[in-house]
């Protein structure tokens, strides 16, 4: 078949049904659904027809090799024109006139036949780079890990919250389009709390770093950047990948215990002021949080003082309402310093700021009316005979007091007499009688290994506080004050005491032993006592007892543990200010703040300087050790 066969079948197909074809052009014209007449102009064949509006046609376009190149419909709403002709003349006219009339004819040639001539583009590609701005080397596809590809960014992100650090992404473009690389660089800038937190658990990492990834795609150009920012960390001890530290989280709990310390802290200043207990009035404002307002009395002067900043929630906006009524310079101290109690609230403050747990308390005694006191003055018949009476008794124990203690000094000993004072002979048959006891023990342990001896003694043995015990020893014998802080279950209450107490026996020192041991309850007393005895085989009021209030099981007069609460042994030191014949104090659970326990703090560490051989422990579970060292003055 012909071409012209063929384009004609291909037309016809299309819906066109009798097309015109010129002699010298390339474009067919057909109309479809219309009676075609031909008019000829010249050496070209058209055909005309006056169209009805939006009519449609359609035209084909063929190539001088006779192949159909185009084929669009058009819409016509006009009379179809008449179509233009332009004769050989016209275009040699025509051709004549884009020529330059000053240009020879030589020199149009030439200009054409140069013009024809294309230049050819030359594409250049710039080398690509090894190391980014801050001279570290640039991660290419090849060199990253395809594990983190996926979750690279996410890590990122999660590690931007947890550990309070900005990054920032820097986009560029080498080479040309279908050549280009993308170098993405991420900067990096660490918050100061946040170093400061990690620089506390041992990682030191710089504030900025500046990490570059490079590939065809923009996307895997910043992942390659994530996993180098992983990659450089990984450097510094720090595996994202593994764990992220919540360092945000630290921060803010920080803060809380900061916050809630200056809290307690003004409240302990109204009350050691004087002042009644503060109402508050909180109102919520929206997305803003909470305003309160403090109201109370101050020397029978009503004040009301406002927060203007307020707080996220109502407890917090309560706090900072009472910190900007006890902040210097505010209105409450203007208002103390017109009543003259200038100098007690810089007292009150000192009193605060020098507590080993900035803590206080006051003890109020209201004042008895003058009935009572003559009441009193009756029931009491020859009152004043037994005042004196007490003086003088007073005066005789404090000069026997004096002089024992200045009779230690001269032999410098450290052993604390007793009342009955017993001679040498009597303490190192004592001393024979209670290593015999522990040895009976010991060997009893040993004799049957699944007797309840042996078991007690391998329960003691697993302890954690097993591995201080040398520690505490060799430190009691060093210091007057040591302080012991280990996590609930480490056996600081059973097994401290027995500790020392075997290794005085052990030394020959178990007669001038005597172990003092508080509890803040009752009940704790008497239950860690019971258990001591049954790990030591023996009955309560041995070498271990306890003396709480309505109830009391006293050990025997040395070589022993007494179990009493905080409340007994501040009556004891009333009674007996220097604790004769008690050789070790140890203050269990001293974290829990209450009135008894600062006093008695307070009492030992000025009988620390009458006592040289006294040693004082100090266990809790949770304890701030430095500044309880200062406030005995231990290194």
């Amino acid at each position: 078949m012909s071409n012209a066969n063929s384009i004609m079948l291909r037309l016809a197909m299309a819906g066109v049904r009798k097309p015109c074809v010129s002699m010298n052009t390339s474009v067919v014209a057909a109309r479809r659904g219309l009676n075609l007449n031909s008019r000829s102009y010249g050496s070209r064949s058209y055909s005309s027809r006056i169209l009805p509006e939006a009519a449609i046609y359609r035209t084909a376009s063929l190539g001088r090799n006779g192949r159909l190149v185009d084929f669009i419909d058009r819409s016509v709403a006009t009379e179809n024109p008449k179509p233009k002709v332009r004769s050989r003349k016209g275009k040699r006219k025509k051709r004549k006139k884009q020529q330059n009339p000053r240009q020879s004819p030589a020199d149009h040639a030439q200009l054409k036949a140069t013009s024809k001539t294309k230049p050819k583009l030359s594409i250049s590609i710039p080398p690509r780079r090894d190391f980014n701005e801050e001279g570290r080397r640039i991660l290419f596809g090849s060199r990253a890990d395809n594990k983190l590809m996926p979750r690279c960014k996410s890590i990122v992100h999660e590690a931007q919250t947890k550990m309070l650090f900005s990054v920032r992404y820097d986009h560029e473009t080498d080479g040309p389009g279908h050549k280009a690389l993308f170098y993405v660089t991420l900067h990096t800038t660490m918050n100061d709390d946040a170093l400061g937190e990690l620089r506390s658990q041992g990682i030191s990492i710089p504030s900025k770093f500046v990490n570059t990834g490079s590939d065809r795609s923009k996307v895997k150009a910043e992942r390659l950047a994530c996993i180098d920012l992983i990659d450089n960390l990984r450097e510094y001890g720090l595996d994202l990948a593994e764990e992220i530290p919540d360092v945000a989280n630290r921060i803010r709990e920080r803060e809380e215990a900061k916050f809630k310390l200056a809290v307690n802290q003004a409240q302990m200043i109204l009350q050691a002021m004087g002042i009644t207990r503060p109402s508050f009035d909180t109102v919520e404002c929206g997305k803003a949080g909470f305003q309160s307002t403090v109201s109370f009395y101050c020397r029978g002067e009503p004040m009301c003082i406002v927060d203007h900043e307020g707080g996220r929630s109502k407890e917090e906006a309560e706090g900072k309402a009472i910190l900007v009524a006890t902040q210097p310079g505010g209105q409450l101290e203007e208002w103390l310093i017109k009543l003259g109690l200038k100098d007690r609230l810089d007292r009150v403050r000192q009193l605060i700021e020098e507590s080993p747990v900035g803590h206080i308390g006051t003890l109020k005694i209201p004042q008895l009316s003058y009935e009572a006191f003559d009441k009193m003055d009756i029931a009491l018949d020859g009152h004043e005979q037994r005042m004196d009476w007490h003086a003088k008794v007073k005066d005789e124990y404090e000069q026997e007091s004096h002089r024992r203690n200045r009779s230690m000094s001269a032999e410098g000993t450290s052993q604390f007499r007793s009342l009955a004072s017993r001679g040498q002979e009597d303490d190192e048959e004592m001393n024979r009688v209670f290593q015999t006891e522990e040895q009976r023990r010991l060997e009893k342990s040993e004799a049957d290994p699944n007797g309840r001896q042996a078991e007690i003694k391998s329960i003691r043995d697993k302890l954690p506080i097993v591995a201080i015990r040398e520690q505490l020893i060799d430190a009691l014998r060093s210091s007057q004050c040591v302080v012991v802080s280990g996590g609930t279950g480490s056996g600081k209450s059973t097994q401290c005491p027995q500790y020392i107490l075997e290794d005085a026996i052990a030394n020959g020192k178990g007669a001038q032993t005597k172990i003092v041991v508080t509890q803040p309850r009752r009940i704790a007393a008497i239950s860690v006592a019971e258990r001591i005895a049954s790990e030591r085989d023996e009955e309560i009021g041995r070498s271990v007892g306890y003396n709480v209030r309505f109830n009391r099981r006293a050990p025997r007069g040395c070589g022993s543990i007494e179990f009493v609460t905080t409340g007994i042994l501040l009556r004891r030191l009333v009674n007996d200010p220097t604790l004769r014949g008690v050789s070790h104090v140890c203050l269990d659970e001293v974290h829990e703040r209450d009135i008894d326990t600062d006093f008695l703090l307070v009492l030992l560490r000025d009988l620390l300087k009458s006592r040289p051989d006294l040693r004082v422990i100090l266990m809790s579970a949770t304890l701030d050790a430095d500044s309880f060292g200062r406030y005995f003055g231990n290194e």
